[in-house]
């Protein structure tokens, strides 16, 4: 049932349910019509929300799959990157827009998008890093900076994963949709309520432990240890907090915005300050009559020593604190609004950056001095192995849970550059955690780092790696897309590509399915007749050991799953000759267990088409011979001769004793004239269908006892005498198991048959045939069910004499486990 109709069912359902409460006792119409309607929205919206959300979990493997296929080229690795997240940002944005109650559905689809960004920044990097070019014009702060910044790739990274945490932030941010600043007020003057009441004379209401200030200047509230109207020091902290949170998200130019919106050009102003300064005119040509505007603070050293006196007063609200601490340098005052693990990162690699930039600067700028920052600014020392130590080891439970999450482990050896680390700990976590985004996120990771070329220091970690890729396989082999399955399964190792694609076939039960999943193990260059193969090979064995005993030999579940496993190896002309081996096997089979039926539909899986190419001499491959092909085609014909013969058998037996003419219930000697002539009359039409069905009887055993006979005539050697010595130790125990079973088994059938139709003579002829020298079918007689046998034919000499005829035959000796065993020609006395 497809969604839509679902979805009608459940409105039906519920709008008979609805209708019956409006015709309770006392019905509130108006209530209950309300109610109802908002019932119908609610399921409705609920239903289209779970499918959607199905829908989409699905949807990204199929996508991922899709980019895969476009990317043909390590230049094209990015790309497909930025794909991958462009991908999960679209399901992101499509949840959000039905407003999706499956939280912890979207966080992970927000980390792998985080994961896939940090990926593409710093391996983009890594991989391919900009020249190193020597700057020769006037040395500025600013050309200071963006020098170290090119011939240090360890400070460039922490620059590119400080971009990436505040462009996370800034999305974390937006989804939420923090409320602003411009939500509660439209531009104005700074502190407007606090300059009504000092322009008004008046005192703050409701409030008699508070003085206000005497003044409008920006500071006046530290100077003069007085507070604002309490309006306008509702609006500080907000604006306070949101300059940080922007901050955060690495946008100043909207705090300072923010700052100008409310009328506090001043602390727009002291976000400027912390820009490096630059001034390009002193490298303009001498001729240039035009002037350039510098950039950055000329006293940036006094802004941030001003700064960090800032970020150290507990006179500051702690959200000024922390935004001055981040611009300034100052660790401390920087983690006091921290609250995740991205934002301590975060803080740590700010302050770092700034301290290093920093000791550029007075190392290579001349000819200027510059104010000394406090000892404890240079006394902070950063190492990133101990930043995540902290991190992990963190006074907050909450902060060291965070560090121990999957994502946020990966990220760390993202950012430590520790592949080995890496891959063991995705490892652990597809092993541990079975998370569908986080095992497409971990596999997608080690085909990335693959096409990265990025070699592997062992064995171990090669392995990890593909069993990564398994477990994403194992995902995707329930979502009916075999070409899906078969591009993962061609990054495998060629033993783990045939293991894994084996046991992907094993349930796959459709036959245009099946077509279409060696098609795709065709274009993804899989061992196509090595898979086909393993796949008849787990099917038998799996039934092997599911094997239970019946008391009827009927063809089960089990025996089915064979004899279709074998369409596998029927696809391809070039495994015809695996196609009737495997099949010759699964028949040995089920005649040892005598099921015929399942034995007929086996042999049925091999056209005669396969069997006259095979007679050419055709198929012939580095897996087969000549000698092969004999035996197994030999082995096919025996079976056909055999399963024919037991059908000739039971149409006889069938015929003879299901359709046989009832005879007349003999008429009383005193019967009437007309009783007589009806009688007569009848006989006649009896004995005509009696001649009618004794002739087709002979006819049936005719064809039986000819069928029969080719079974323990087979030329060649006998039924089932092969001498091709194959690989499988246990093939030539079966063939001798089965003619031991079948032989003894087709000449009683050819005894009941002869002795049903008082054919006493043929059945010596059995006995010729069982002691002939030619096949030595005795051979599969022990001595004791040799002398029933014989006796038996003696019983038919014995019925030939009665009859006044001469029983027929030589004299004939044959030799059984070293005894010499005669019999005469009426067979009666043996020595």
């Amino acid at each position: 049932m497809n969604p839509e109709t679902l979805l009608e069912e459940s409105q039906k359902l519920l709008n008979d349910t609805l209708n019956s409460s409006l015709h309770s006792d006392n019905p509130n119409t108006f209530y209950n019509t309300a109610r109802n309607d908002s019932l119908k929205k609610t399921l409705k919206s609920s239903f289209l929300e779970n499918t959607l959300t199905r829908e989409q979990r699905n949807s990204l493997h199929e996508e991922f799959f899709a980019i895969l296929q476009k990317c043909q080229s390590f230049e094209d690795v990015f790309d497909t990157i930025a794909e991958f997240d462009a991908s999960i940002n679209e399901v992101l944005c499509q949840l959000r827009t039905v407003r999706t109650k499956d939280d912890e559905f979207m966080k992970w689809l927000a980390k792998e998008s985080n994961v896939w960004r940090l990926v593409s920044a710093l391996y983009q990097y890594r991989l391919s890093p900009p020249p190193n070019d020597v700057h020769l014009g006037h040395i500025t702060e600013k050309t200071v900076l963006e020098i170290l910044f090119r011939n240090d790739p360890h400070m460039a990274e922490c620059q590119l994963i400080i971009d990436w945490l505040e462009q996370s932030a800034a999305d974390e941010n937006d989804r939420q949709e923090k409320s602003s600043i411009e939500h509660f007020t439209d531009k104005t003057i700074m502190w407007e309520n606090t300059l009504s009441q000092l322009k008004n004379n008046r005192e703050l209401p409701f409030s008699a432990n508070k003085q206000l200030v005497s003044s409008m200047e920006p500071d006046a509230p530290l100077k003069e240890k007085k507070h604002l109207h309490p309006l306008d020091e509702e609006d500080e902290q907000r604006l306070l907090k949101q300059v940080f949170r922007e901050v955060r998200c690495g946008r100043i130019d909207i705090a300072q915005k923010l700052c100008l919106h409310v009328g506090q050009g001043l602390k727009a102003s002291i976000l400027e300050g912390w820009r490096p300064f630059h001034d390009p005119n002193f490298d303009l040509p001498a001729k240039t009559n035009e002037r350039q505007s510098t950039e950055g603070h000329p006293n940036r050293d006094l802004w941030k020593l001003c700064a960090w006196g800032q970020a150290e007063s507990p006179m500051m609200h702690r959200a000024w604190r922390a935004t001055m601490g981040v611009l300034c340098g100052n660790l401390d005052a920087a983690l006091l609004m921290c609250t995740s693990w991205e934002d301590i990162l975060w803080a740590h690699l700010k302050v770092y950056v700034d301290l290093r930039v920093e000791e550029e600067i007075r190392a290579n700028i001349t000819g200027r001095k510059y104010v000394p920052m406090p000892d404890k600014y240079w006394n902070q020392k950063f190492d990133l192995d101990k930043m995540f130590q902290e991190l992990e080891n963190c006074q907050s439970a909450s902060i060291q849970a965070e560090a121990r999450q999957a994502d946020r482990e990966i990220q760390q050896h993202l950012i430590l550059d520790n592949v080995t680390s890496l891959v063991s700990r995705l490892h652990e976590a597809v092993s541990r955690q079975p998370n569908s985004i986080l095992i497409r996120l971990a596999a997608h990771l080690i085909l990335v780092f693959r096409m990265f070329e990025q070699s592997l220091p062992s064995s171990d970690l090669r392995k990890k790696g593909d069993d990564i890729i398994k477990a994403y396989i194992k995902e995707c082999t329930g979502r009916g897309n075999p070409y899906l399955v078969a591009y993962y399964v061609s990054h495998l190792n060629q033993l783990d590509q045939n293991q894994v694609y084996a046991e992907y076939l094993e349930n796959v039960l459709d036959p245009v399915l099946r077509e279409h999943c060696l098609q795709a193990a065709e274009e993804n260059r899989l061992q196509i007749r090595d898979i086909t193969n393993l796949v008849v090979e787990k099917v038998k064995q799996k039934s092997s050991k599911n094997k239970r005993k019946t008391l009827l030999p009927e063809t089960t579940e089990e025996d089915l799953d064979r004899i279709n496993a074998i369409d596998w190896i029927t696809f391809y002309p070039e495994q015809r000759t695996d196609a009737l081996w495997k099949t010759n096997e699964f028949v040995r089979l089920f005649v040892i267990q005598d099921k015929l039926e399942a034995a007929k539909l086996a042999l049925g899986k091999i056209s005669e088409d396969t069997i006259n190419s095979l007679c050419d001499g055709g198929d012939l491959t580095s897996h087969s011979n000549k000698s092969r092909n004999a035996s197994s085609i030999r082995e096919y014909l025996c079976h056909k001769t055999y399963l024919a013969a037991e059908d000739a058998f039971n149409e006889w037996f069938h015929y003879y004793n299901s359709t046989k003419p009832r005879p007349l219930v003999e008429i009383a000697n005193n019967a009437v004239y007309s009783e007589r002539v009806l009688y007569e009359s009848r006989l006649a039409q009896y004995e005509e269908v009696l001649a009618e069905w004794t002739a087709k009887l002979k006819l049936y055993s005719k064809t039986t006892k000819s069928k029969l006979y080719n079974v323990l005539l087979f030329p060649d050697g006998g039924w089932m005498v092969d001498q091709f010595e194959s690989e499988e130790s246990d093939r030539q125990q079966q063939m001798t198991s089965l003619r031991k079973s079948v032989i003894p088994k087709v000449v009683s059938l050819l005894y009941s048959l002869h002795s049903t139709m008082e054919e006493h003579t043929d059945i010596l002829k059995i006995a010729n045939i069982v002691v002939s020298e030619q096949n030595q079918l005795y051979k599969v007689y022990s001595q004791s069910e040799l002398e029933d046998l014989l006796n038996k034919f003696a019983d038919s000499s014995s019925e030939l004499l009665k009859h006044g005829r001469k029983p027929t035959g030589d004299e004939t000796r044959y030799t059984h486990g070293g005894k010499t065993t005669r019999y005469s020609r009426r067979y009666r006395h043996w020595a």
